[in-house]
């Protein structure tokens, strides 16, 4: 099947020039040249038309910024077409990884997962009705544009090769933005850090998800902060972890499957989505699940218990200055701490790559749980894209969604930041560097597009 070809009232065609990127974008040794998709053109929208949506969903991490991506490239939902802009309009459902995982898999969205209020969702202005779960509220759901998560594991590619497969081809997995997990916390009551960096070392944070370490006042916890004590009385600590499966869950139990053995706390409760409990729970330990990421944030700011304080893993966009909670800064491998900043996590994928996690399919440059570098934030991950090799060609909303992620993942070609780029940042996440974003781009451009009846 040959890929499909935009039309002149849609978007152009993607080409290919054989220009190789320069040395200093090129990526991890033995990166040959690569040839870059010319950018997309696209024609201006009449006024009176409505907007082509790009329906979409799964992790929250990106959310945000793929709101901010989308605004940027076309239609501000609940508002009319902009003459300077794309007729296009970003619907992101922000649930969690693992659903919009299953959403690729099913070709379908489900109709249990209540997204997230922020970003919105959903618009019914104009006459759209293009609600959760879409294409609207008078239709049976349909197959995502594409979804946000963790690379598939060995179990769901399994699922998606037997039962997707046939219809769509291989799933495209390509990552769009580098994240780190944050440690937000809550010192609670009795906290006593005053205005000092708080910081916390692989023993601490190991210990506390391992169960052992389950009070702030702990001796380990205090060594952390110069041998200062944090709190002036003994202060439980809640271990806040998602009791619903998230790629932040998957990103953080790969750090910790890593590290913790080496730090004294083995931690064997399992690489994954969902976070799994020690068995037995060590005595003075407080887990407490948390369903979404709103629900985890909550359970830090205002633990259950009033005289407790509490820990949660989470994205950049619930941490400070963008979000309410303070971030500890983590000790890396080099002995330094850092908190999870742009450049820290941009330091963090100079690696080492190490082979996949238990469960998970092998992976070149994905997988970086102990990054070794002094200026280095040491829980990060990459935020993947997940899509189809074919689509239906009646399915309009293709062309939309090569045309949003070629203007957003623009090369930067030793220009500096592109204004997606700038948004990426603000919202705490890095962009990815430029022989990245040039195989996710290749990787769209090769998308295919299947009449009625046809095979993919």
């Amino acid at each position: 099947m040959p890929p499909f070809s935009r039309t002149a009232s849609t978007i152009a065609l993607l080409t290919f020039t054989a220009a190789a990127l320069p040395a200093s974008v090129s990526g991890a040794a033995g990166v040959g040249p690569l040839v870059r998709p010319h950018s997309v053109r696209h024609q201006l929208p009449f006024q009176s038309s409505l907007p082509t949506p790009i329906f979409a969903g799964g992790g929250s991490v990106p959310a945000l910024m793929l709101r901010l991506w989308g605004n940027q490239y076309g239609v501000t939902p609940g508002q009319p077409a902009s003459a300077s802009k794309a007729n296009v309009e970003m619907l992101f459902a922000s649930t969690n990884g693992p659903a919009g995982e299953r959403y690729l898999i099913d070709q379908a969205f489900d109709d249990e997962t209540t997204p997230a209020a922020n970003p919105p969702y959903q618009d019914t202005t104009n006459g759209r009705d293009w609600t959760f779960p879409y294409p609207n509220s008078g239709s049976a759901p349909g197959p995502p544009d594409f979804v946000i998560g963790s690379p598939l594991s060995t179990a769901l590619l399994g699922d998606y090769d037997s039962e997707t497969l046939p219809a769509r081809g291989k799933a495209v997995q390509e990552p769009i933005v580098e994240a780190g997990i944050a440690l937000a916390f809550n010192l609670g009551p009795n906290a006593s850090l005053g205005s000092r960096q708080f910081t916390l070392s692989r023993e601490s944070y190991c210990g506390i998800y391992t169960g052992v370490i389950g009070d702030w006042s702990d001796s380990q916890i205090t060594d952390d902060n110069g041998g200062v004590p944090v709190v002036s009385a003994s202060t439980p600590i809640d271990a806040v972890y998602r009791a619903d499966p998230a790629g932040s869950t998957f990103i953080f139990t790969t750090h910790l499957n890593y590290v913790c053995a080496g730090a004294g706390y083995p931690y064997s409760q399992g690489v994954g989505e969902s976070f799994t409990l020690p068995d037995p729970q060590p005595s003075g330990s407080n887990f407490v699940g948390a369903t979404g990421n709103t629900a985890l944030v909550n359970d830090v700011e205002h633990p259950a218990n009033s005289s407790h304080g509490a820990i949660g893993y989470t994205g950049p966009s619930s941490i400070e200055p963008l979000g309410p909670l303070p971030a500890a800064a983590l000790i890396n491998k080099s002995g330094v701490a850092n908190l999870p900043t742009v450049p820290a996590v941009k330091e963090a994928f100079r690696g080492p790559y190490t082979a996949a996690p238990p469960g998970w399919p092998a992976r070149a440059r994905t997988y970086v749980p102990d990054p070794s570098h002094k200026g280095a934030y040491p829980i990060v991950g990459l935020i993947f894209m997940l899509f189809y090799h074919c689509y239906p060609s009646s399915n309009a909303d293709v062309p939309a969604m090569q045309g949003f992620f070629d203007t957003a993942l623009a090369l930067e070609n030793g220009a500096g930041l592109t204004t997606y780029d700038t948004l990426a940042e603000g919202s705490g996440l890095a962009e990815l560097p430029d022989d990245r974003k040039m195989r996710v781009l290749t990787a769209l451009s090769k998308i295919e597009l299947v009449p009625s009846g046809g095979k993919c």
